[in-house]
């Protein structure tokens, strides 16, 4: 049976990739910098899981969180790196501010480093494969969200890095870019542009061909398949899951 291994796995999209990929019978180890949060999550799984404290900002805590999970089930075949914030507040990029700049690069795209860093021994010993959450900010412009949109860019040319780098070792290599997803991290960016709930979905999905959010199974079912033996043709791929989001021509 694989194993892997979620960073932010204590709410939201990681919270869902937790609990399908245990349901598809993979051992899950359940990270989070609340401990407390992926304890439920993991208790919440179909399958064996497992809950490890580590902060993506720390790679020492990343090192022991794998660590305690290559003690536990001896190998990690698959890393999902999913962990991330949104900003402080939306702002031109000249107007950032600087600590803001910092923290959203720190845990979006050095905290996706860290992960990998601290799982690329054991995953390329199993010959495994690496999922990073990136975004359709990833993949275009993002006026007001320049920390965000510069940390998933980031994320992506990491991803296509590594793929060039393990794809001798039978290692692969993938990002998954979300639109906009039903989570705890869409409510904070409500609040901050100051939409009421009712409003909220018009105003976040204006750029959806399909005018919804996303549920994050819908992009929880992308993660298991990339992780899957039907897609084991698929390395270096920054895959859209977006509703049409990127190909969206005015006036549609």
């Amino acid at each position: 049976m694989s194993v892997v291994l979620i960073t932010g796995a204590g709410s939201g999209m990681g919270a869902s990739h937790a609990h399908l990929l245990s349901q598809q019978g993979f051992k899950v180890a359940c990270t989070d910098v609340r401990i407390d949060a992926a304890r439920a999550v993991a208790d919440e799984c179909a399958g064996e899981a497992m809950a490890v404290h580590a902060d993506v900002r720390d790679l020492g805590t990343l090192r022991a969180a794998v660590e305690d999970v290559l003690d536990r089930w001896g190998r990690i075949d698959a890393l999902v790196a999913n962990a991330g914030v949104t900003v402080a507040t939306p702002a031109a990029a000249w107007m950032v501010e600087e600590n803001d700049w910092q923290r959203v690069i720190d845990i979006n795209l050095t905290g996706v480093w860290r992960s990998v860093s601290a799982c690329a021994e054991a995953i390329i010993a199993a010959r495994g494969s690496f999922v990073l959450i990136s975004s359709v900010a990833g993949l275009s412009g993002a006026a007001g969200w320049s920390p965000y949109s510069a940390a998933k860019h980031g994320v992506i040319g990491l991803m296509r890095t590594l793929a060039n780098e393990l794809a001798g070792r039978g290692v692969r290599c993938n990002a998954v870019c979300p639109g906009m997803v039903s989570t705890p991290m869409l409510d904070t960016d409500r609040e901050m542009l100051g939409l009421d709930p009712s409003e909220a979905e018009a105003e976040l999905t204006a750029g959806h061909l399909e005018r919804r959010l996303l549920a994050p199974q819908e992009v929880s079912e992308t993660v298991a398949f990339l992780l899957s033996d039907k897609a084991l043709a698929i390395n270096g791929v920054a895959l859209p899951v977006d509703l049409g989001y990127l190909c969206r021509t005015p006036g549609t």
